[in-house]
């Protein structure tokens, strides 16, 4: 039931993005309703539709990031797109293509938890993707 719920906010979100291209905010939140489709589809072992949806936040992300590098809430959400859609290449398998991801969100995470010592989210997510990394690393003998 949640994932019907989501996929018909997710048909909601596409429109109003399609409407407004510049709209930032429907951008957003069209992100952000991929991301939820493919949480329930992971949570449900569907993980090529988990893949494609979460490949669709992605490239979102990116392009919200690309209209304002500054905005460290958009910063924040290309971070855990890129998490998400390591996560499920690492379960598929694809250890060289999850680790790329996983560096692309080290290389957001540190520069935003040096600027900010005391951001604890800032520090998690720094922390979150060395182990990512650490993670593929071992798996691939390369402890």
């Amino acid at each position: 039931m949640a994932l019907k719920s989501y996929r018909d906010a997710l048909a909601i979100a596409e429109r109003l993005a399609a409407s407004d291209h510049s709209n930032m905010k429907w951008q957003s939140d069209l992100a952000l309703s991929y991301e939820k489709v493919g949480n329930v589809l992971v949570a449900q072992g569907k993980l090529d539709e988990a893949l494609k949806s979460y490949r669709d936040d992605l490239a979102i992300a990116e392009r919200l990031v690309g209209t304002d590098s500054s905005n460290t809430q958009w910063q924040g959400k290309l971070f855990l797109a890129y998490m998400k859609v390591g996560d499920v290449l690492v379960r598929r398998g694809k250890l060289d293509e999850a680790l790329k991801l996983y560096r692309n969100s080290l290389a957001i995470a540190e520069p935003l938890a040096a600027a900010e010592g005391s951001n604890t989210q800032w520090q998690r997510d720094l922390s979150m993707s060395y182990e990512r990394i650490g993670d593929v690393l071992e798996a691939q003998g390369k402890a």
